[in-house]
C-alpha cells in the first residue's frame, strides 16, 4: 500500500515520475518495458508493463488499463497512477485469469502523443511471452480500453463510454481530449473513469466534462486536503473495479462494484 501521507503537495516533473513508476513496478517483482517515442510535437517515453500468469503465456483476452503520468495537478493525474500501481502489485500476486496490460501514458498533456505513438505502432494488439513489447496484427485483447484520468476529486467514481455525440452540452468539450478518445479515433471502444462527488452526475448530463471541471475549481474540490481524503476511497474502488474485471465483463464489473454510469452502456 502506497502511504498517502508521503505524498508531497506538489507535482513531479513527467522524468521523476516515470522514474518512480519504474522503480516501483521493479520492486512489486513486475518487469515494467519502456517505449520511447518521438513526434514532430514532443517526445517522451511510455510505461508498459504485462502480467500473465500462466506459465505457457497463454489467457483469455487481454484486459487494458492506462493513466497518463505527465501531471498538472495531483486529481491530473497523480491519483490515477498511484492508483494503477496498486492495482498492478493485486493483480501481479493474485491469482489472475487474464492477461492484464498496464500503460502509464507519456505526453497526454501534448495531444496525447504518448497513446497515439502506441496505438501506430499497434502495441495494444499482443502479449509478448519474451519479456519484450511485441507487435503483431490481431487483436488480442478484449475489445476494449479503460482510461484511468481523474482520482482524487471525490468518492464516487463515474464512467463515461466515449462516443460520438456523447453530450448535449451547451458548453465545449472540445479541450479534454484524453488518451480515450485517441483509442476510440482508432475504432476500440473505450471507457473514462474518474473521480468526483455525486453532484458530478446532474452536472454531467447539463454541462458535460467541463461542466465538471468548473465545479471542481469553483467548490475547491482540486486542494491538497480534499484529494487527500478523497485518495483512500479511490484506491479501493479501482482495485475493486480491477477484481470485478477479472471475473466479469466490464459492463457487468461496473455495475457490480457501484460504478456511476454517465452514458448508456
Amino acid at each position: 500500500m502506497i502511504a498517502l501521507a508521503q505524498v508531497k503537495p506538489w507535482i513531479p516533473s513527467s522524468a521523476t515520475l516515470r522514474h518512480y513508476v519504474i522503480a516501483k513496478l521493479r520492486s512489486l517483482g513486475l518487469s515494467p518495458e519502456i517505449m520511447p517515442f518521438r513526434t514532430f510535437l514532443s517526445s517522451g517515453e511510455n510505461v508498459i508493463v504485462d502480467i500473465c500468469r500462466q506459465e505457457d503465456g497463454s489467457a483469455g483476452p487481454r484486459r487494458l488499463i492506462g493513466a497518463h503520468y505527465d501531471c498538472c495537478e495531483l486529481y491530473d493525474n497523480l491519483g490515477s497512477v498511484l492508483c494503477l500501481i496498486e492495482a498492478a502489485a493485486s493483480l501481479y500476486h493474485g491469482n489472475t485469469r487474464h492477461a492484464w496490460r498496464i500503460v502509464f501514458w507519456d505526453a497526454e498533456e501534448c495531444f496525447q502523443q504518448g497513446s497515439n505513438a502506441y496505438l501506430a505502432r499497434g502495441s495494444v494488439l499482443t502479449h509478448s511471452t519474451k519479456g519484450g513489447v511485441e507487435h503483431s496484427e490481431c487483436l488480442k485483447h478484449d475489445g476494449v480500453y479503460v482510461d484511468v484520468d481523474g482520482m482524487g476529486v471525490g468518492p464516487c467514481l463515474f464512467a463515461r463510454q466515449i462516443v460520438q455525440n456523447t453530450s448535449n452540452s451547451r458548453l465545449s468539450n472540445s479541450r479534454f481530449l484524453l488518451d480515450a478518445d485517441v483509442f476510440f479515433r482508432h475504432g476500440i471502444p473505450s471507457f473514462h473513469i474518474f473521480s468526483g462527488p455525486r453532484s458530478f452526475r446532474e452536472i454531467y448530463a447539463r454541462d458535460g466534462l467541463l461542466g465538471c471541471h468548473l465545479a471542481l475549481c469553483e467548490n475547491e474540490l482540486a486542494t491538497f486536503q480534499n484529494w487527500r481524503r478523497a485518495m483512500p476511497l479511490c484506491r479501493q474502488s479501482i482495485m475493486k473495479l480491477v477484481a470485478a474485471w477479472e471475473e466479469l465483463s466490464l459492463l457487468d464489473a461496473l455495475h457490480e462494484t457501484g460504478v456511476i454510469c454517465l452514458t448508456t452502456i
